[in-house]
Formats: C-alpha cells, structure tokens, sequence
C-alpha cells in the first residue's frame, strides 16, 4: 500500500522551568486507505501526536513526511494549502461556527481552499450522513449527534486523503458515539480516506487496521 505520511524519531518538548517531553522518539507509517486508533488517557500525549502528524504543531526534532515531502519545511501558504487540502480534521468540541448555518459550516475547507462549490456532492454527503434536512438550520438547533455529523461533512466535503479526529465521541452518549463512528468509518471507506483518531475509548472502532498504546509520550504498537 502507498505511504502518505511518515514520521522519522518525532519528539515535542515544551520548555520552561519545568520543561516538560509530551512526546518520546517516535516513528510511524500511515498507509493509504488504512484505519489507525491511539489509544490513551488524558495527558498520554496523544493529541500532541495528533497535532504534529495532521501539520498543527511542528516537533522538536524529527521530521513528517507527507508524500516524502517534510511539511514543516514547506513555506505557509503551501502548509496551508496541505492542510486544506490533503487534509481534514474532526474535533472533540466539534468547532462549528453558530452563525453559519450547517451547509455552510460544511463548505467551510471549500472556502478556505478557493475550490468550486458543488451543492449536488454537498448534499449527497449530507444525505449519507442523514443530515439533509438540517442544511438550513444552525448549529445551535442540532443535537450533540447531529452537529458531529456536521463535523465529520465538513472534513470529508474535500474528499482529503487523511481525516484526523481528536476524541470525536467524548461529548456524545454511548448510542450517539457508535452511530457517529460507524458513519465515519463509512465514509472514509466510501472515498478511500484514511483515518487517525485519538480516543480514550475502548473498542470505539471495532477491527482498526492498527491500534496503538499511548503512555507517557510512548507509542506501542499493541
């Protein structure tokens, strides 16, 4: 399977006078297609790898490779076109914009990007994850399930290569956590988009390609 992203002996520190190492010499491949969970508590470090794999947070030594190109040696505006395009990301708080009305919170990447608006896909994407019918309301009138849905449209309505997701269920109930992970499980496997997700669930996705342990800034394949 084709590598999209490679991370070679990653590290993060934090300085200060109590300078803190969130993340230990770390290396990993993601492949095309494949479902990757790290598992952890709070405080393990595993968003910071998040952050660092999906180009929020630079480490402090090693170096990420998307299509064998070191993004953090890329200039702004092309980490930002990378982000926007190649991209898309799922979050623990959602991060919907309540003055915008659901269709387009989800065109949102589509704006940032300058890409053409396609309002047939958007609805088919809204469709497939049974949110049709809230295009025109807004966030605020949308349960805790719904606006996860919106979220994960949001991400995927650029049909990106790697979708990262940081604790997507942790504000939902157990019913609305397993229907939002199998809808994201689904559309990831419907346009072939490869998923990173952090959690701090057990069992969250069911047969993952790989699964990891984090603990301490140590990953370990389990």
């Amino acid at each position: 399977m084709k590598t999209l992203l490679r991370i070679e002996n990653v590290t993060k520190m934090y300085p200060g006078a109590n300078a803190i190492k969130a993340l230990h010499p770390t290396s990993l491949n993601i492949t095309e297609g494949t479902i990757h969970v790290i598992m952890g508590k709070s405080g393990s470090g595993k968003s910071t790898l998040l952050n660092i794999l999906s180009g929020m947070d630079e480490p402090t030594k090693g170096v990420v490779h998307y299509l064998n190109r070191d993004i953090y040696k890329l200039n702004d505006k092309d980490q930002s076109l990378l982000r926007g395009k190649e991209f898309g990301y799922i979050f623990q708080f959602f991060q919907l914009i309540d003055e915008l009305s659901v269709y387009d919170n989800i065109c949102l990447p589509l704006l940032f990007t300058k890409q053409d608006f396609n309002k047939e896909k958007i609805r088919k994407v809204a469709t497939e994850l049974g949110i049709k019918e809230k295009l025109e309301n807004f966030p605020q009138e949308l349960s805790g399930g719904e606006q996860q849905r919106v979220a994960i449209a949001r991400a995927i309505i650029n049909q990106p290569k790697i979708i990262f997701a940081d604790e997507p269920t942790a504000n939902l109930d157990k019913t609305n956590s397993k229907r939002v992970t199998e809808l994201l499980i689904h559309m990831c496997k419907k346009f072939n988009v490869t998923l990173v997700l952090v959690t701090h669930e057990e069992n969250l996705i069911s047969n993952p390609d790989y699964i990891y342990e984090m603990e301490d800034g140590n990953l370990k394949l389990r």
